[in-house]
């Protein structure tokens, strides 16, 4: 019987961004989903380049139902390059890819480039043809090998063939898999990914650290088929969905983010049966169960990716008050801790930086700080006839770095965003919050209530975040110390894809006060200056978090005493203060002008608002 373990594990697979638009990385100039009726070939993109069927062209079906909890994103309809088994070679169907799709610098050669698609062999090896050729070109030809069933490059050089082995895990007939080749012309490299679907990125791949210098001569793409002159037309025999084409060669961390647009729990309609059905099991009453069912399928998912880093969008709506936080998302869970083996700084010097960051699980954080506009909107919800918590500091209202007002009496509060010399400060990071404050807004995000949700606000300790996902649905936190710190400072890109820290939350190990908000080399203090609108410098973390370094400290879980802890430094410190190997602590009851936060969360708003909807059936069926 389907236990709370499983339903946990199912609800945390939603922490992909289910349905998020896909990733517009840099040097997208072609894709080929096959869903308008009226031009099966056109290029997506806009960039007209449209593909050219051969003389026996491709089918294009309906997308085959995918049985497992993870499945891949497909559109309604999919080219298929073989549809019955039987065909020989010289039947094989391919679409030939416009050269305009690989473009040439002045001296003719190409350069770097990737490619992705999503492919299906749903014959047994039995079935005619040796090799299956998903990408040929000229110069290779990218294949599934019917004997190993693995990823294989050939490529032909002047001087004859180059071959080279597969990838480590294997290519299997009836299922569908993400596959890429990447291709960097400056480190002279080429890459070959495989990964079926999964809520991890761990692929299989293929290196091949040397490629023939002839190799960015290629011309002649041509999808499903070989043309590289290598051997016979071995065609990909099965169905190739979604190919895409970059100019540059995308990294590690950007076809991860690519894979997790396609990969995707099934549909969240699984969840929320399930969630039903222990309802119906506690009072055997359908009602519950069929309006939530009803609810599901109304329900959006929401988020967004570019450039490697995944953003989403989170709506909180309490009470008739609305407030809307940007959050990036940060994957690679089970990553080491920042160490000598995976940091570029001196080890001896800021050996403090070590031991931090390692987190196993996937989950947002803040874009940004959490501004002044966002913290009134909270006051006014939940402190307009009275502070009885102390939410709102009386220096909000008069100190020349704070940013909101308190109007009226009693009973009748309003708090407005202050404006100075026509300045708006509406986006500076709120300050004079204590550590307590920042909690409880955490809380109200997540429940409407400041004294229920991640926090006990008795012993103030939080729960495990498993459990208050499937308390509430929801789960706004404080992030860890772990949390804040991965965020932060760590790249998964780094180090050749196995992962480094940074010494400053800019992504570099280096620092100067263009890129962050300090005084600079020496300490300013309170007089060296004021809080920035958040984002103004441009200069994230490699996960997309901006003002990492500098404006004003944040607040984490960390606890030493009646202290929590601090990380990023002000506006008014010196350098070492922003560094990964400086942590700070705070009195969890003092606010003061350098003090501020960000929220963390889990799962993402799409998956929140599914699962919260089976979560009101299972307890509409417990109330009844």
């Amino acid at each position: 019987m389907f236990g709370c373990r499983q339903l946990a594990r199912a609800t945390l697979g939603l922490l992909v961004a289910i349905g998020a638009a896909l990733p517009a990385h840099a040097g997208l100039i072609a894709s080929y989903g096959h869903e308008n009726s009226d031009n099966r070939f056109q290029d997506d993109t806009g960039n007209g380049h449209t593909l050219v069927p051969m003389a026996l062209p491709v089918a294009f079906i309906d997308a085959p139902e995918q049985p497992g909890f993870y499945y891949f994103k497909l559109g309604d309809t999919v080219a298929s390059y073989s549809p019955r088994p039987g065909i020989n070679d010289s039947q094989q169907r391919g679409l030939t890819v416009p050269d305009a799709v690989y473009p040439k610098d002045g001296d003719g050669k190409g350069g770097s480039f990737t490619f992705s698609a999503l492919v299906y062999k749903p014959w047994a090896d039995g079935s005619p043809g040796s090799n299956h050729t998903i990408l040929s070109s000229s110069r290779f030809r990218f294949q599934r090998l019917r004997d190993t069933q693995r990823l294989y490059m050939s490529i032909r050089g002047d001087s004859g063939t180059n071959h080279f082995s597969g990838t480590s895990g294997s290519f299997l007939p009836n299922d569908w898999y993400f596959v890429a080749l990447r291709y960097d012309e400056p480190a002279n490299s080429l890459k070959a990914f495989l990964q079926g679907a999964s809520d991890v990125w761990n692929p299989s791949t293929l290196t091949i650290a040397s490629v023939p210098e002839e190799f960015n001569d290629l011309t002649n793409f041509t999808l499903g088929v070989d043309y590289s002159g290598i051997g016979g037309r071995d065609g990909f025999d099965g169905m190739i969905d979604g190919a895409r084409f970059y100019t540059t060669a995308l990294s590690d961390a950007e076809l991860e983010a690519l894979f997790f647009q396609f990969s995707v729990p099934e549909p969240s309609t699984f969840v929320l049966l399930l969630v039903g059905l222990c309802g119906l099991l506690v009072r055997r009453n359908r009602l519950p169960f069929v309006a939530c069912a009803a609810l599901v399928a109304c329900m959006a998912p929401a988020g967004t990716a570019s450039a490697g880093v995944i953003e989403s969008t989170h709506v909180i709506t309490h009470g008739g008050t609305s407030i809307t936080m940007l959050f990036v998302h940060v994957g690679h869970p089970g990553n080491d801790a920042a160490s000598a083996a995976n940091t570029e700084y001196d080890a001896v010097e800021y050996s403090n930086a070590f031991g931090y960051g390692t987190v196993d699980y996937i989950y947002d954080i803040g874009k940004y700080h959490v501004t002044n506009a966002q913290y009134a909107a909270f006051l006014n919800a939940v402190a307009s006839e009275s502070d009885p918590h102390g939410l709102y500091h009386l220096d909000m209202g008069t100190h020349a770095t704070s940013g909101i007002s308190r109007e009226g009496t009693a009973g009748n509060y309003t708090y407005t965003v202050r404006e100075e010399e026509g300045v708006s400060r509406a986006q500076w990071p709120v300050n004079y919050v204590s550590w307590y404050a920042a909690a409880r807004f955490t809380n109200w995000l997540t429940t409407g209530d400041t004294e229920s949700g991640v926090y006990n606000t008795g012993n103030w300790e939080s729960m495990d975040r498993q459990t208050a996902l499937l308390t509430f649905g929801a789960a706004y936190f404080l992030p860890s110390e772990n949390e804040w710190y991965k965020a932060a400072y760590y790249d998964p890109a780094g180090n050749d894809g196995e992962g480094r820290y940074y010494l400053y939350g800019t992504g570099t190990d280096e620092i100067d006060t263009s890129m962050a908000n300090y005084y600079g080399a020496t300490y300013g203090g309170e007089s060296g200056g004021t809080p920035s609108d958040v984002g103004s410098y441009e200069y994230p973390s490699p996960y997309g978090a901006y003002d990492m370094a500098g404006n004003v400290w944040q607040w984490n879980e960390a606890r030493s005493g009646s202290n929590r802890g601090r990380r990023g430094s002000w506006y008014g410190d010196a350098e070492q203060a922003l560094r990964a190997s400086n942590r700070g602590w705070r009195a969890a009851n003092s606010p003061n002008f350098a003090m501020g936060f960000r929220v963390a969360s889990v799962p993402e708003p799409g998956s929140v608002i599914m699962l919260l909807a089976g979560v009101v059936g299972l307890l509409l069926c417990r109330r009844r």
